[in-house]
């Protein structure tokens, strides 16, 4: 394959690479990506099994009636609650988390009943609403300055607040309808850890001294601040404060990390460890997570609310140390309030509810199965691998075997990337290969296929032209016909010259010399020729055989004419230019059936002329030899002579013809009287007067001692007058010579 060739493939691979890149890093594309690309990722790998020890307490539409309460949970009393608390603390959860807004103030004692109730459980995390504004900033002079976006949280009413060991936010941005992402730790917030982490910390309690001890051995500055066992914390502001003060030795030390997790591996196993690896990564780890599905909404264990009430042994729902998560879930309602589209958003309609999406964002934590959003060194290398892979396939193969490979390339990265999220759970691009890059290598690798091939095209027209017909090249280029089946039979007329005495010339010059001469010889004629819109060239060793397609036209007789006369001022000129005395025109023409095509075997032809009438031209041009003229034509094309000077040169019998042909001279204007003489004396030849036509022809040898057809005929009248037999049917001349 040419050099050039796989440089274009390489622009074609670069230039899709840049493609993906550029799109990649635009927001529309990051859009897409979230959106569609993860999407797909989830739908190609399905529903996975959640972790165990997690259970959803939802409520529903059918709560409120089953309770004989209000089916607006925000109307029920909160003794509700309270007694929820106290049935799931009986069954023992490890830690019970409320995604129920508790921001206002009941009447009567029921905050104090609930706030009892969370207290005696010392395991309880509420729910903290978060709020945002935006706040005018403006100058001295009251000029407006800009506008900034201010988040602020509302935390349960002060004596649940309180009571409970832990109040968080969870935050989750949007993208559309969709939730796809959680915060751990909120920034805006200052580092204020969210319900999941909150979670995960509170869970992990049990297990504070081996992870104090670790901190320790693992040299951590600043765990000397911290509180000394679980028994100190003190409410939900210090466990606050203590994990922002974990998360900030985490982000001062850098290898804490690295250190802190060697020493869980090294010294713990089962559980133990599972917590405190998780809690390692959790205050290593970034503020925002992408939320791992496990499935359609119901995938976590979902038990009614209105069923733990309800239900006289609370046992059987296998909650003992499970993490509980209480809020709105209605499995069967499309329209239920706190909903997120999900790619496992079924044809019902029914979304993942807000606490399923807590609850997954925890068990994210607690196994370290949140989404990997590949890095951006990551995404590149696989945007451009994949881009520069499906660029150069589409360039450099054909179409027919370009898009089933590059198909096939994206069916394997596709598959490749789904492997790794399923396996790995690393999120690798795959909208911006599939929709950015892939049509782009498609459309440009078959643009470029398209350009190259009709500049080939383009090319071989060109070069073939140099051999046949321009109309022949369309029909082979354009309409893709087959060479041989480009023949015809056709009406025409053709004209015939060669060079006289060539053999002398080449005699003279080396093959190099002799090849460089012709070729500009024939240039010259077929300048000539190509002015005066002829269809068909030929060259034929020293001489020129072309034609001319009638289509029935008297001016396709006078194009031939008229380029015969031209053909004889080049060639004059020509001589002059080059000293070459002996070079004089000599110009055969004729019209009738012509055979267009190819003639040839064994593979090799060549696109020629063939007929009497190619014949016929060929053997007048010899004729000019014998009577000293420059151009004959055959009677066939008189009434084409048109404008042009016609001397009648009588009734010839070629060599190897069994027909007589009509046979006259192009001439000049300036021999008009040589003409009317000549015709005279032709007629007592034709009428067979023998002496009569033989003194006519001596007189006008005399008169004009350079006409060569009338020496001619002054020797055929001696010659016919003396032996009468010379003469066949009259005056029709016998040509023994081709």
């Amino acid at each position: 394959m040419k050099r050039t060739q796989w440089l274009k493939a390489a622009t074609a691979a670069l230039f899709t690479a840049l493609i993906g890149c550029t799109w990649a890093a635009s927001p529309p594309g990051l859009s897409i990506e979230r959106s569609i690309g993860l999407d797909w990722l989830f739908k190609m790998r399905g529903a996975i099994k959640p972790p165990q020890g997690i259970t959803i307490v939802g409520i529903n539409g059918r709560t409120g009636p089953a309770l004989n309460l209000p089916r607006a949970p925000h109307h029920w009393p909160r003794t509700v609650h309270a007694q929820l608390v106290d049935r799931l603390v009986a069954t023992n959860a490890a830690t019970i988390v409320f995604d129920v807004d508790f921001s206002r103030t009941k009447p009567g004692d029921e905050d104090a009943v609930l706030a009892r109730s969370i207290a005696n459980a010392d395991r309880v995390v509420l729910f903290e609403r978060l709020g945002a504004r935006t706040q005018h900033l403006s100058g001295g002079d009251h000029d407006h300055l800009q506008t900034v976006w201010i988040e602020h949280s509302e935390p349960p009413v002060e004596v649940l607040a309180e009571a409970a060991s832990a109040i968080a936010p969870f935050a989750l941005p949007k993208v559309g309808h969709a939730a796809i992402e959680f915060f751990a730790f909120k920034p805006s917030l200052g580092d204020a850890p969210t319900i999941p982490a909150v979670a995960l910390q509170l869970k992990a309690l049990p297990h504070y001294p081996q992870w104090l001890a670790t901190l320790r051995n693992a040299h951590a500055r600043g765990v000397e601040d911290l509180p000394h066992s679980a028994r100190d914390f003190k409410g939900a502001q210090q466990l606050a404060a203590m994990m922002r003060t974990v998360r900030q030795m985490f982000a001062r030390d850098t290898t804490l990390a690295q250190r802190v997790r060697s020493l869980i591996a090294q010294d713990y196993r089962g559980n133990t460890f599972q917590i405190l690896d998780a809690l390692a990564a959790l205050y290593a780890g970034p503020d925002c997570y992408s939320i791992n599905f496990y499935g359609p909404a119901g995938t976590i264990k979902t038990v009614p609310f209105e069923r733990v009430l309800s239900e006289p042994s609370p046992h059987g729902f296998d909650i003992k140390d499970a993490v509980v998560f209480v809020g709105y879930s209605d499995l069967s309602d499309a329209d239920q309030p706190d909903r997120y589209f999900s790619s496992f958003t079924g044809q019902d309609g029914v979304d993942l509810s807000g606490v399923e999406i807590m609850a997954t964002a925890f068990a994210n934590l607690l196994t370290q199965r949140a989404l990997t959003a590949s890095n951006e060194t990551l995404s590149a290398a696989a945007i451009i691998a994949f881009g520069a892979l499906v660029g150069a396939l589409a360039w450099l193969l054909p179409a027919t075997l370009a898009v089933p490979a590059v198909l096939l390339l994206a069916g394997a990265y596709t598959a490749a990337a789904e492997l790794m999220f399923e396996r790995m759970d690393l999120w690798l691009p795959l909208a911006t290969p599939l929709l950015a890059q892939l049509p782009v290598a498609l459309v440009v690798g078959q643009f470029g296929q398209y350009v190259a091939q009709r500049r080939s095209q383009q090319h071989f027209a060109q070069t073939i032209r140099h051999y046949v017909p321009d109309f022949l090249v369309r029909d082979i280029v354009d309409k893709q016909l087959p060479p041989l089946a480009l023949h015809r039979e056709v009406q025409g007329t053709c004209l015939a010259t060669d060079m006289s005495g060539f053999a002398k010339l080449a005699e003279a010059r080396s093959p190099k010399e002799l090849a460089s001469f012709m070729n500009d010889y024939f240039e010259a004629l077929a300048s000539t020729f190509r002015q005066n819109g002829v269809d068909v060239m030929e060259f034929r060793a020293d001489m020129v055989m072309c034609s001319w397609l009638s289509s029935g036209s008297i001016e396709d007789g006078q194009r031939a004419i008229e380029a015969a006369i031209r053909t004889t001022d080049v060639i004059n000129r020509f001589a002059t230019e080059r000293k070459l005395a002996s070079l004089t025109p000599r110009v055969g023409l004729d019209r009738g059936s012509l055979y267009i095509g190819h003639s040839g075997g064994g593979g090799r032809y060549a696109y020629s002329i063939v007929g009497n009438t190619a014949n016929i031209a060929a053997r007048l041009e010899s004729l000019n030899k014998t009577l000293g003229t420059q151009i004959l034509i055959s009677g066939s094309l008189e009434p084409g002579a048109g404008g042009a000077l016609l001397r009648p040169l009588g009734r010839f019998l070629l060599a190897g013809m069994s027909q007589p042909i009509t046979v006259s001279e192009i001439l000049r204007r300036e021999h008009n009287d040589l003409c009317k003489a000549f015709s005279q004396a032709l007629i007592a030849f034709q009428n067979e007067d023998w002496p009569s036509a033989a003194v006519l022809f001596e007189a006008l040898t005399r008169s004009f001692p350079g006409d060569g057809p009338s020496r001619f005929y002054a020797a055929q009248s001696r010659m016919s007058a003396a032996r009468p037999a010379t003469s066949v049917g009259g005056a029709i001349i016998r040509m023994q010579e081709k």
